[in-house]
């Protein structure tokens, strides 16, 4: 008679290996997909800052080569008028003196103007990448929904 009933320990023993299986399975799964997340985040975050970064680089190398040329102008105006007042150090004074006016005028002044414009275009990038972050999720989470339910009818 006990040899008709099955051993507990022997019909369980199979099925905790696939429950085993199923678990070690779903594990990779997770942390595949939390990988893959993780690296699409960091991609998204990059993506914004490497545009800043390279705009910023573009703008300031630009900004270095205009006062290069203007330091340039500057000491030929520096020179002519030098010429013309048969005075090197007064063609120097009167080309420096507008120079120094104009320093002490932003030295003084408060960066108000700079500032705010310098804050609405980060934000402005801020919130633009934020938003495509938040297109890009939702559009994820969709297809991932359809993902399922696909396979949920197919299996």
């Amino acid at each position: 008679m006990q040899a008709d009933q099955p051993n507990p320990k022997q019909s369980t023993e199979p099925e905790s290996k696939r429950i085993s299986e199923i678990i070690q399975n779903l594990k990779k799964d997770l942390l595949t997909y939390l990988e893959k997340r993780i690296e699409l985040i960091v991609i998204q975050i990059t993506d914004p800052a490497a545009q800043f970064i390279s705009g910023l680089l573009q703008q300031f190398f630009g900004v270095l080569i205009f006062f290069a040329g203007f330091i340039f102008l500057w000491v030929a105006l520096a020179l002519y008028l030098a010429e013309v007042l048969n005075s090197t150090v007064g063609g120097f004074l009167a080309s420096g003196i507008p120079l120094l006016l104009i320093g002490a005028v932003f030295i003084f002044r408060k960066p108000g103007i700079l500032y705010s414009s310098i804050h609405s275009r980060l934000t402005s990038q801020l919130m633009e990448a934020f938003h495509r972050n938040q297109t890009s999720s939702s559009y994820e989470s969709r297809n991932h929904e359809a993902d399922s339910k696909s396979r949920g009818e197919n299996g």
